[in-house]
């Protein structure tokens, strides 16, 4: 993982798996993102509405916010990588597409701006692209 993300109590009550939001973090979180993460991560956008309510059934933007708003590394690395599911969804005239291009078209990008940031956050976001703000996991195998 190129990015901390703390998966305790996250798991939903009755639920056998991560909230929607928190799968998208997982596969966003890659600095150097490959085919299949964005293919996975288009997928979910076109199954799961994003939404911005905690608690509902969808990919709740709040959460990415809270998750982006508190690591400025985070934020960058996940506002580059919906940049790139915008440009390889499929295309605009397909209804679907609007859903998947949503987070990028939608504003979502400027909720995840206008969401506080931490001292820390801003203090980083001062440095920027100069220093690499992720960790490259070594290959396996």
């Amino acid at each position: 993982m190129c990015h901390s993300l703390d998966l305790e109590d996250r798991l939903p009550p009755g639920s056998a798996t991560l909230a929607p939001a928190d799968i998208l973090l997982t596969k966003l979180q890659i600095y150097e993102v490959n085919d299949k993460d964005l293919i996975d991560s288009i997928a979910l956008l076109l199954s799961h509405p994003v939404i911005s309510t905690s608690g509902g059934p969808g990919i709740d933007t709040t959460r990415l916010a809270k998750v982006t708003g508190s690591d400025w590394g985070w934020h960058t690395t996940l506002t580059d990588n919906l940049t790139k599911v915008s440009s390889d969804c499929p295309p605009r005239p397909h209804q679907r597409a609007k859903r998947c291009r949503g987070p990028a078209d939608r504003g979502d990008h400027h909720a995840l701006a206008a969401a506080p940031k931490s001292l820390k956050w801003r203090a980083r976001a001062k440095v920027g692209r100069r220093v690499p703000w992720y960790d490259l996991p070594e290959e396996v195998g």
